[in-house]
């Protein structure tokens, strides 16, 4: 069974595979027990289960976004899950506009597969008018 460490240790992996660019080991984590649940006024919004309904949600999220960087002010971790809490950073490709905003992450983990992540924004207006949405 996984510890609390394992599960931080875990999250710091997913995160240093996608804001590096390697899609591919960052899609290594995801299996189709998995889920990504963002916010339903997104254009990316909605309950996102399995492989290929996250590639898909990532593509549209990628399509969205350019420059991302996740500033993480912590990770707090059990033996099932792990919250990153931090301030996110993004350029909209539609309008150019870039944007930082509070953001944290609920993850749960089965082994080293998520099973689930939630993002919770703490600002949508502002990502909808980065985007040129409002």
């Amino acid at each position: 069974m996984a510890t609390a460490s394992d599960n931080k240790a875990l999250l710091e992996e997913v995160y240093a595979a996608f804001f590096a660019g390697d899609l591919e080991r960052w899609f290594g984590f995801i299996d189709d027990d998995s889920a990504l649940i963002e916010a339903d006024c997104l254009p990316y919004g909605g309950e996102h289960r399995g492989t290929a309904a996250i590639r898909a949600a990532i593509g549209t999220i990628l399509e969205c976004w350019d420059d991302g960087r996740f500033d993480i002010d912590e990770i707090y971790a059990s033996d099932t899950s792990a919250i990153a809490y931090g301030t996110m950073h993004w350029t909209a490709r539609a309008t150019g506009t870039r944007i930082s905003f509070r953001l944290a992450e609920h993850w749960t983990f089965n082994g080293r597969k998520v099973r689930a992540v939630t993002p919770v924004y703490g600002d949508t207006a502002l990502v909808l008018s980065a985007l040129g949405l409002r």
